[in-house]
């Protein structure tokens, strides 16, 4: 199934990924420098970056205590395996606010009839916020995990959900 994975996204020339691990082994299990060429920009709450301070101090944070996010599999520390890897595949990572993840969820229930986790919808907000970088380009979207409460769902679809995570 990930050799299939892999072919169908070679025609893809740009990807977008909830920064996690598996979107980092995805890219170590495409074919030659294809993930290398082609992965375009990592996403993450920016409640709880951890992956995109590492990068940007040039070291794993190993432990860290970001604030509360609904992108509740994003949250915590990075390993050291995990930050090299990211270190060659996402030389960009965005950050997206708690609302622009509930607006995600949202857009991904209404308009592509899926119904994602908030963890998913970060790759789906960094575009919604600012998708100039893909214009003009064919892209990709890995949007993986659907386990959203359906009362939190619920009340996003209706505008009732509070404010904060």
């Amino acid at each position: 199934m990930l050799a299939y994975l892999a072919r169908r996204l070679a025609f893809a020339v740009f990807l977008v990924f909830a920064v996690s691990s598996a979107s980092l082994v995805l890219a170590k299990l495409a074919p030659g420098d294809f993930a290398a060429e082609s992965l375009g920009f990592g996403a993450s709450p920016e409640a709880n970056c951890a992956m995109k301070r590492s990068l940007e101090d040039g070291r794993a944070y190993t432990r860290y205590e970001g604030g509360p996010t609904l992108a509740e599999g994003l949250e915590g520390s990075v390993s050291e395996r995990t930050y090299a890897m990211a270190k060659d595949y996402f030389p960009e990572i965005a950050l997206v606010s708690e609302m622009s993840i509930r607006q995600a969820i949202v857009y991904a229930y209404r308009t592509l009839g899926i119904v994602c986790e908030p963890s998913a919808a970060v790759a789906i907000a960094a575009l919604l916020d600012d998708a100039s970088a893909i214009r003009g380009r064919r892209t990709v979207v890995l949007v993986s995990g659907g386990n959203i409460e359906p009362a939190l769902l619920d009340q996003l679809l209706t505008g009732a959900a509070p404010v904060g995570v």
